[in-house]
């Protein structure tokens, strides 16, 4: 059996004959599981990063977000979708043509299980709001109903844009009020934002308070996504890179710096929605350590028996799940998200993402 590193092809034997536990005794074993923990580390440092930057700087969440989302993207398409390709093929299962085949069949599998659970989520959060509802709760009718126009405007699929801005004390500084203006009236106007008077009733500000509440909601379940998908990318890449240390150790060094790059501002995308939405740093630092322990849990059970469980096709639908699901997200949630709070950042960002990650891999080749 062979495993391929996801940056980069490096074949590592593993013969039925011999014994995984040997690893175990072998002089890199430390190390290789020293740099899945370095790997994983570089997520909290992210973390820590947006610790020391406004959470409600709309510029610099958005290009956090669209950052993290062009390294995704990046990395999926250039690396790990083609490493599924080769073990499919490696594996003996499948000819060239059949493993990209079925790379493709896995890889939109993932995207298509990632579309149904963001629906399924969608759903519960309607029939949420429809209990409260019922029950006499806040009026929380100003969040657009399942179904409705607003839930898929294009300007805002999330159906995160304030509904009216009035004072920015109301929001804790969510939401960016620069562009109201006060007219003779004394009564807030907003381009393409209903009218408030400064007056407002009990009604109207819970309504106010609901739209931020749905706003923080949805930052909330894209930082959760995130950390999701991170987690699912992070595990796979702290077996390859323990098992790449153990058998050349500059070949696991080279992949863990080029993992670390990526790895930061995965950790920022983790991280800032969670500030936005809870204001807790304990929350978010809690998120990103979650995101970054699979990585050298990942190499902790490849030095005990994974290598020997898993076949190759194992590893090709995991890679290949791994492509799918990260794609989603990144485009799904990190980059429309980031369009929201500025969609002029976040474009550069998206490229920037991306730049990274090449450098990266070129590093990691020469």
């Amino acid at each position: 059996m062979f495993i391929a590193s996801s940056f980069g092809t490096q074949l590592v034997p593993c013969g039925s004959h011999s014994p995984f536990f040997m690893v175990v005794h072998d002089s890199n074993a430390g190390l290789g599981i020293g740099l899945t923990c370095a790997a994983g580390a570089a997520t909290m440092l992210g973390g820590i990063i947006s610790m020391y930057i406004n959470p409600h700087n709309h510029k610099f969440t958005a290009g956090a977000l669209s950052l993290a989302a062009g390294v995704m993207v990046f990395v999926s398409f250039a690396e790990i979708f083609p490493e599924a390709v080769i073990l499919f093929h490696e594996s003996g299962s499948f000819s060239e043509d059949h493993a990209f085949m079925m790379t493709n069949l896995v890889y939109f599998l993932a995207t298509l299980l990632c579309m149904a659970l963001d629906w399924g989520s969608r759903k519960w959060h309607a029939r949420s709001r429809r209990i409260q509802n019922n029950k006499g709760g806040p009026a929380l009718d100003s969040t657009p109903e399942e179904g409705s126009e607003d839930l898929d405007n294009e300007e805002d699929p999330h159906g995160v844009a304030p509904a009216a801005i009035a004072l920015q004390e109301l929001t804790g500084g969510l939401f960016d009020t620069s562009d109201a203006t006060r007219d003779g009236n004394g009564q807030w106007r907003v381009s393409g934002i209903s009218e408030m008077s400064t007056n407002s009733n009990l009604a109207a500000v819970e309504e106010q308070h609901a739209d931020v509440a749905h706003h923080k909601l949805e930052l909330l379940k894209v930082a959760l996504f995130t950390a999701a998908a991170i987690c699912l990318h992070n595990f796979p890449e702290g077996i390859l890179t323990f098992i790449g240390t153990i058998q050349d150790p500059s070949v696991g060094v080279s992949l863990a710096v080029a993992i670390a790059i990526h790895n930061i501002p995965e950790g920022i995308a983790v991280a800032s929605p969670i500030l936005r939405a809870t204001d807790s740093r304990k929350q978010a630092l809690l998120w990103c350590f979650i995101s970054a322990v699979a990585e050298p849990l990942g190499g902790v059970l490849a030095w005990m028996v994974l290598s020997e469980e898993l076949s190759d096709d194992a590893y090709a639908v995991m890679f290949a799940l791994s492509a799918g699901v990260m794609v989603y997200i990144a485009i799904a949630k990190l980059f429309i998200t980031a369009c929201h709070l500025d969609r002029h950042w976040s474009p550069g960002g998206f490229i920037l993402g991306t730049a990274i990650m090449s450098v990266s891999l070129v590093l990691f080749r020469l």
